[in-house]
């Protein structure tokens, strides 16, 4: 059942935002309304799923607005007027997270209210804190960046135009915002750029190299950072940026940048390890592996209560390619508990059968895919038939692998599910050569190992070329 906004919001809010949003309804400071009140209490005794039918609905109107109905405009209000309560936890909490921000508005504020020496002293204990400051990311660039222009506007307001003593320290705030927020954003469009092929000018990105290589902001580890990312992604042969990006990062210095900055730039090391185990540079399957286990350290491998399940079977699929079959058993083990109760019994099978592969018992892989009762998305769809085509191939089963190929090239022409374009040609170029290679095993084929292993190395994209290659190599043998 589609649901409206209000209810999409309530959703997203876990026991304590609940809490908080109850406190905002209740508050006169927020909200006067009895009958907003009214509303909220009644649709709270649904929560945490919010399942409100059509007929569930009209009753909690009508008891709020007798012969109303949800959707009628007096109903519709107050539902209206429930969001903008929702809106201010949500600013609320944000600002809670953002000392620096508040500060600047509360500065901004003071010197509107011509409180000038307050605003001054709220600035000095500002700076205070920060030389003690642990955490930075860009945010905490733009607020100091705020603070100062403050700062500045109050020395004006002081002692006139003829004090211009901040405008330097105005100007750096604002160079080392504008600098680490360009590597940001340059660092986030080069890597859009390699996975679609958007346009993008790098001249301006070239017009700020050469502050980056200066002393000062070579000093600042989240600039540096973000320095050797744009070095991998400009240049994936640059193995001595890598290393030193990843040492960095595997350092104390971690310690000092939010946990979603540590995300992002353990992403970038994994998707750079990628592109070198596809280039054949197998020892890069351990260096991802190690910083699989830097997620795990870090709780980087959950998204709130629940752990991601493709960050999960990514871990699972590199250790058992190392051959760490015992590790993913325990792995799954341990973790399969904080999946999402909706996916865990699939995924769980899924990951059953990611082990059975790797540890070449596909008869064991095939029965724990039998067992998965539901598809998590479109790409685990993917996943399974992949798998099973493998299987199918290994076992040389060839009744079964020439009804899978086809069922599953009808599929990927066919289907209107929302998957990639790339990707459904990376997975229909997987199931077109995969047939060539069984049709060779066979017997049946007169293409040479060669065109076909020219016909692999040609094609992009291509799911599982490595795979394919493995197999291209066993019929030369």
């Amino acid at each position: 059942m589609k649901k409206d906004r209000l209810l999409k919001l309530l959703i997203s809010l876990n026991s304590k935002e609940l809490k908080g949003l109850e406190e905002i309804v209740h508050s006169p400071f927020f909200n006067k309304d009895k009958k907003c009140i009214a509303l909220f209490e009644a649709i709270k005794e649904y929560a945490p799923d919010f399942e409100l039918t059509a007929e569930i609905k009209d009753g909690i109107a009508q008891q709020i607005v007798p012969s109303k109905k949800w959707n009628d405009a007096s109903v519709s209000f107050l539902r209206s007027r429930l969001i903008k309560l929702i809106n201010e936890l949500f600013v609320f909490q944000e600002l809670q997270e953002r000392r620096d921000y508040k500060s600047h508005l509360l500065i901004k504020a003071l010197l509107k209210h011509q409180n000038n020496n307050y605003a001054l002293s709220i600035y000095n204990e500002v700076n205070n804190l920060n030389k003690n400051r642990i955490k930075t990311d860009v945010d905490f660039y733009y607020e100091q960046f705020l603070i100062e222009e403050k700062f500045t506007e109050y020395l004006e307001l002081e002692k006139g135009r003829t004090s211009r003593s901040n405008l330097v320290k105005l100007h750096q705030s604002l160079d080392t915002y504008y600098i680490a927020r360009k590597l940001n954003l340059s660092a986030e469009i080069l890597s859009t750029k390699q996975i679609i092929g958007i346009d993008y000018d790098d001249e301006i990105l070239h017009n700020i190299e050469h502050l980056i290589t200066l002393p000062k902001y070579q000093e600042n580890n989240f600039i540096k950072l973000y320095y050797f990312v744009l070095q991998i992604l400009k240049d994936e042969e640059n193995e001595d940026a890598y290393h030193s990006f990843v040492e960095l990062l595997d350092s104390s210095i971690s310690k000092t940048f939010y946990i979603s900055d540590i995300n992002i730039f353990y992403t970038h090391a994994i998707n750079y390890c990628i592109k070198r185990i596809k280039k054949g540079r197998k020892e890069f399957k351990q260096h991802l592996f190690s910083i699989y286990l830097a997620l795990i350290d870090n709780r980087l491998i959950y998204d709130g209560n629940y752990i991601l399940v493709n960050r999960m079977k990514n871990i699972i699929s590199i250790s058992c390619q190392l051959g760490k079959i015992d590790w993913a058993k325990q792995f799954l083990d341990h973790y399969q508990r904080d999946l999402n109760p909706k996916i865990k019994e699939s995924s769980t099978q899924m990951f059953k059968a990611f082990i059975c592969f790797y540890n070449k018992d596909y008869k064991g892989t095939l029965f724990e895919l039998a067992q998965i009762q539901s598809d998590i998305d479109a790409l685990f769809f993917l996943n399974i038939r992949t798998f099973q085509l493998r299987c199918y191939y290994e076992l040389f089963e060839s009744e079964a692998f020439h009804s899978l190929y086809k069922t599953f090239r009808d599929y990927l022409r066919r289907t209107k599910k929302e998957i990639a374009t790339s990707k459904k040609q990376s997975h229909a170029s997987f199931n077109r050569i995969a047939y060539m290679l069984f049709r060779k095993k066979e017997g049946f084929s007169s293409k040479s190992s060669t065109d076909i292993r020219h016909k692999i190395e040609e094609t992009k994209p291509l799911e599982l070329k490595s795979w394919l290659l493995e197999k291209c190599n066993e019929l030369d043998n």
